[in-house]
């Protein structure tokens, strides 16, 4: 049945849901009319005609099925879609929250222990590795901040999707350009104190492959973190 389906993505095309209907109930009406029928007349001979009649009606009845069906199935898939980078934006905007949240905790934490502080002392990698995780967590919610909204005026949803795809590979570069060096270095020192994440390692041990990898690449070095006395 493999074949049929590049039928029905053709018809999907060219024939929205309730078109193939209209064809139908014309050409219903067309051989409803007297000199019509009188050619349909089986008992008169034309009985080649009729048949092919009633077969042009069910072809386009089961075209018409196959196109609502069909059309269904689209809008599933679209919004699944849809729910997938709208629920992507919460877990970047939630993860955003918390690691600031950690990070100002351990900032205040550390301001209200009386120490001497000697100049230019290396922040502690516990220190480093919050900053690390904020810092990208917050440029990936700065990017959801304006992308994956559908415009009014969006073309197709197919149009809109390939804007979002190409909108994630940019922040993906950026992400590589600007963060990947330091996550590589962090993730080796964890390394060195028997400290790893599945993430962290699966993602920097090859290119991340979209937004979300970057987000749990972040998670994980937060995790990390958090693991570290202070």
């Amino acid at each position: 049945m493999h074949y049929v389906q590049p039928i029905v993505d053709f018809l999907y095309r060219h024939f929205s849901p309730g078109m193939l209907t209209v064809i139908l109930a014309v050409l219903a009406a067309v051989t409803a009319l007297p000199k019509v029928v009188k050619k349909l007349d089986p008992e008169k001979g034309s009985w080649w005609a009729h048949g092919a009649a009633i077969l042009i009606f069910c072809l386009i009845a089961a075209a018409e099925m196959a196109v609502i069906n069909h059309a269904d199935k689209v809008s599933e898939e679209h919004f699944g879609t849809l729910l997938g980078h709208f629920q992507e934006q919460g877990k970047v905007s939630a993860d955003n929250l918390d690691a600031t949240n950690s990070l100002s905790s351990y900032l205040h934490q550390r301001s209200s222990v009386k120490t001497k502080i000697e100049p230019f002392t290396k922040p502690s990698l516990k220190q480093r590795a919050l900053e690390l995780s904020a810092a990208i967590l917050q440029h990936l919610a700065s990017r959801e901040f304006f992308a994956r909204t559908p415009v009014s005026n969006s073309q197709s949803f197919e149009h809109d999707a390939s804007i979002w795809v190409a909108y994630d590979r940019q922040t993906v570069e950026e992400y590589k350009e600007k963060f990947e060096p330091a996550v590589r270095k962090i993730r080796d020192e964890f390394a060195a104190q028997q400290f790893t994440d599945r993430y962290l390692q699966q993602f920097t041990n090859m290119d991340a492959p979209n937004v979300t990898a970057v987000r749990l690449i972040a998670e994980g070095i937060g995790n990390l973190a958090k693991k570290l006395k202070d």
